[in-house]
């Protein structure tokens, strides 16, 4: 008799191509694989070996031997002289340099510059460096693009102010040496350039007090067509050094901008201060105070 027949499912667990073998159940082939995935991860965790940590003069050394890139022609590293034609050069670089600043913009907006005096800010950032040149414990270095004056002399294209360290000892008793505030310009909003002025010599106040045995950082400028390139930390680095020999730290108020470059040459954090309440539009701007310690001597 012909006809159909239904198919009978397989209720003995048996292989239907060898029903002599059992069939293989998908919950053991699941744990065969988790067992080879383990057997895997243990493996790679066997390779991978803690790398003992270093000490921490050891990682400044090593970090310092990476970052250290000597200048190349056509850049070249000078002391300023005490001359007017190095210091004409300084301001020239100066203006440009805090051109997008946005605390500088707020200080000094274009509608009050004044038609019949349109140098005005940029005699004031004169007078500021004459009186770095003039006091005469103040050291001034700059960056010259030797390929970039036709009469040879090249052109400063960065630079940056020092106050070495003067020790307790060598203060007048009893009385704090205090940088004279230079008059605000007629050009300067006043209630900006006179409240991030308070809150900058404040901040120097609670952190040092009397104290000046530290290389103070007072200025870094470097044209805008020239950033970028390693002038600015060449600068910094030359401070570093002396800081290095002298057993001393380095001390900066730092702009956002000018902070990420002191972070890459190993400064730290002090303190924080905001004055986006003077910025016009808003921005955040935060001061910062920043500390480079030398690996000789821990300072506190």
């Amino acid at each position: 008799m012909t006809g159909w027949c239904q198919e009978r499912p397989n209720t003995n667990n048996s292989n239907p191509l060898n029903p002599h073998k059992p069939a293989k159940s998908k919950n053991k082939k699941k744990k065969k694989k988790k067992k080879k995935k383990k057997k895997k991860k243990k493996k790679k965790k066997k390779k991978k070996k803690k790398t003992p940590k270093k000490p921490r003069n050891q990682e400044r050394k090593e970090r310092k031997k990476e970052k250290k890139m000597p200048l190349t022609p056509p850049y070249t590293l000078l002391p300023c002289a005490r001359t007017d034609a190095d210091l004409d050069a300084c301001a020239a670089v100066a203006t440009p340099a805090f051109h997008r600043d946005p605390l500088r913009t707020a200080t000094f907006p274009e509608h009050l510059v004044d038609p019949l005096r349109p140098d005005e800010e940029l005699e004031f950032r004169r007078r500021r460096i004459r009186k770095r040149f003039a006091g005469g414990s103040g050291v001034v270095y700059k960056i010259v693009d030797t390929d970039a004056d036709v009469d040879g002399g090249g052109r400063v294209v960065a630079w940056a102010s020092w106050m070495p360290p003067v020790k307790a000892s060598s203060l007048s008793a009893g009385k704090e040496e205090e940088e004279e505030v230079e008059p605000r310009p007629k050009c300067a909003v006043p209630e900006v350039f006179d409240e991030s002025s308070r809150v900058m010599k404040e901040a120097k106040r609670k952190i040092w007090g009397n104290d000046r045995n530290f290389w103070d950082l007072s200025g870094l400028c470097c044209h805008p067509d020239y950033q970028g390139r390693g002038l600015g930390a060449a600068l910094v680095r030359w401070g570093m050094e002396q800081a290095e020999k002298d057993g001393v730290p380095v001390y900066v108020e730092a702009t956002p901008m000018g902070r990420f470059l002191y972070t890459k040459l190993g400064f730290e954090v002090l303190a924080e201060y905001d004055l986006s309440r003077l910025i016009p539009d808003g921005e955040q701007f935060i001061f910062t105070c920043m500390l480079w310690r030398p690996s000789n001597k821990a300072v506190t």
